[in-house]
């Protein structure tokens, strides 16, 4: 005859000590118990390791510890290599910046635009007088992915011609492209930084300003940026011509 041991639901182990040696199986979770005497529904049998194909575990939840290195939470994600790595904001872990504007990218207003002219070895520049307020006009489409909840960093990229101190205020706007292309609908609101001419001639520095009043502009909208010089602010104080070089356009966040 074949050798039974002492057996039944898990309910009913759990609620016994079993004696020294003596086995105990659970049948409804097919789990065998040794006895030690002092432990309730005795001590489970367990294997060192643990060989399963994925499709067998069919219930609870993993430790994240088990799943790959370093320290998981909600910010991060599990790599191919089993390491845990933070999610980056905006653009899909890519780069922040969303647009690159050069002087040859300006699309100027009828009036009040700053000239295009070139520097000695062959850069192309918008030179913003020191006396007249003056607009260069750029154009883009903000990235599917854009982040925008902070607004926006425009860069601005410049240098004098030969003027070593004073400063120079930029300033600058944006237009939602949902509005008649006939007319200039830029959003009344204007951010602007105070910049600090290179002690040394024609070297560039550059201006960051950020923006929040956006005009409503969401990812994937058309959109133009005006870039101008505050040439009536008491805080220019910079003589001569301050010469743009480039904009760049990128995440506030």
């Amino acid at each position: 005859m074949p050798l039974q041991i002492k057996r039944g639901p898990n309910s009913d182990r759990v609620s016994t000590i079993p004696l020294v040696g003596e086995p105990v199986f659970a049948t409804d979770t097919k789990i065998l118990y040794i006895g030690d005497g002092t432990t309730a529904g005795g001590v489970g049998i367990v294997p060192a390791t643990h060989d399963h194909d994925a499709s067998a575990i069919t219930s609870g939840t993993f430790n994240t510890a088990r799943l790959g290195t370093g320290t998981a939470d909600s910010t991060k994600f599990l790599r191919g290599d089993g390491q845990w790595e933070p999610v980056s904001v905006g653009g899909g872990g890519g780069t922040k910046t969303y647009a690159v504007f050069t002087t040859l990218d300006n699309m100027p207003p009828a009036g009040q635009f700053a000239t295009v002219n070139v520097t000695g070895n062959g850069t192309a520049v918008l030179e913003f007088d020191p006396a007249n307020l003056e607009y260069a006009y750029f154009q883009s489409v903000m990235p599917e992915a854009a982040d925008l909840t902070s607004g926006l960093k425009v860069r601005v990229h410049w240098c004098s011609l030969g003027v070593t101190t004073g400063n120079c205020v930029w300033g600058v706007q944006v237009e939602r492209g949902n509005t008649s292309t006939q007319i200039n609908s830029f959003s009344a609101a204007t951010a602007t930084v105070i910049s600090t001419v290179n002690g040394t001639a024609a070297v560039p520095v550059t201006a960051e300003i950020t923006i929040t009043a956006i005009d409503g502009i969401t990812a994937g909208d058309a959109y133009r940026l005006a870039i101008y010089r505050d040439a009536s602010s008491g805080s220019d104080t910079m003589g001569g011509d301050a010469r743009l070089i480039a904009v760049e356009v990128r995440s506030a966040s």
